[in-house]
Order: C-alpha cells, then structure tokens, then sequence
C-alpha cells in the first residue's frame, strides 16, 4: 500500500470511508472499485484520490476504526459498575452491532483482513483485537468470581462467543424471517444460556 500524504481529516474523508465499508460490506472488498464508491458518493475518483491514496488504505483506516471503536466500547462496559451478567449481555449486543447491523459505520465486517494488510499493517488492528479480547475475558472472570457464571475457561468461552458473531455476517439476511431486534435476542440468549448459571 503506497504511503499517503498527511492530510485533514475532514468530513469528506470520512463520508468516503464509511461509504466504501458500507460498500465493502455488501458486496466484498474485491468486487468494489474506487470508482464504484465515487459513483455512489456522486463525486469524482480524484476527490477520493486526494484524500486516500488507494482503495486499499480506504479499507485499513475503515478496520483500524472500526477495531478501535469495539475496543473503546467493551472496556467501557467491563470497567462500569454493572453487573456481570449484563456486562456481558451488553457486550455480546454491542458485537453483533458492530459487526453485522450498523453497515453505514465502520464496522468488523470481514474476517480476513489479517490476510490483506501486510503484517507492520495489521498491528494496529491486532491490538485492538487483543485488547477486546482481554476485556471480554474480565467480564467473564468477574461473573465467575461472583458465581454467576459456570467455572469454565474465560479464554475459551471469549473465543467461542466471539467466533459465534463473527460469523453472522456469512449468513445473516436482512429480508429474512426475523428482524434485527428480534434474531438479536435471540442470539443474545443462547451465548448467555451456555454460561450463566
């Protein structure tokens, strides 16, 4: 990916962003071009050009948000004085979210983007997944020191609940049978029923 420019990060800059993961999201980093995004901002590609230098670094600055975002939001509910148990189930609301609903904000939509960045890249974006990660495991030890959760592995059980909205997007259908609302909470409650006491 070629370096860029210092620029502002005006407006504009984040419309593009934010345009281009909506995009992303629906159709698949591949099969969308910067023209593509141009066209659905009704702007030109040099307007895109001069404020990223490729459709790549739109792509990275759109995970590198979008991890920092979950970050910032999992510590915030693991360091508040709720209890664990609705930790948690705000933590696992706060996911799918992010992931699978909230398509004109950066969101964690692709599984694979450890394979696109090289790896001085993608360092940034893996520690904000490491980080999540170590709050998701304190909401769950917490809940166990409190005995409300099964004395399980927190590493484990933090892994396996991520993994299981990660994968959402594969087969989530927004014209299906259920609405958000509704396929939430259901979701919702079978990640709580395998560890809540």
């Amino acid at each position: 990916m070629r370096k860029s420019p210092r620029r502002r990060n005006t407006k504009l800059r984040e419309t593009i962003r934010d345009k281009a993961g909506e995009l992303f999201a629906q159709a698949g980093y591949g099969n969308i071009t910067v023209e593509d995004i141009a066209n659905h901002l009704g702007i030109s590609k040099a307007s895109i050009y001069y404020h990223f230098a490729s459709k790549e670094e739109i792509y990275y600055e759109f995970n590198l948000v979008a991890h920092e975002r979950a970050r910032v939001t999992i510590q915030k509910i693991a360091e508040s004085d709720d209890p664990p148990l609705e930790k948690l189930k705000l933590a696992i609301e706060n996911h799918i979210d992010l992931l699978s609903f909230n398509l004109t904000k950066p969101i964690m939509m692709d599984l694979h983007w450890r394979f696109v960045f090289p790896k001085k890249l993608a360092a940034p974006i893996k520690r904000s997944r490491k980080e999540y990660d170590k709050y998701l495991r304190q909401i769950i030890n917490e809940g166990i020191a409190k005995d409300v959760f099964v004395d399980l592995d927190p590493k484990v059980v933090g892994y396996m609940i991520s993994g299981a909205i990660n994968f959402i997007p594969q087969w989530y259908n927004p014209k299906g049978q259920f609405s958000q609302s509704q396929l939430k909470e259901i979701i919702v409650a079978y990640l709580l029923k395998g560890i809540v006491k």
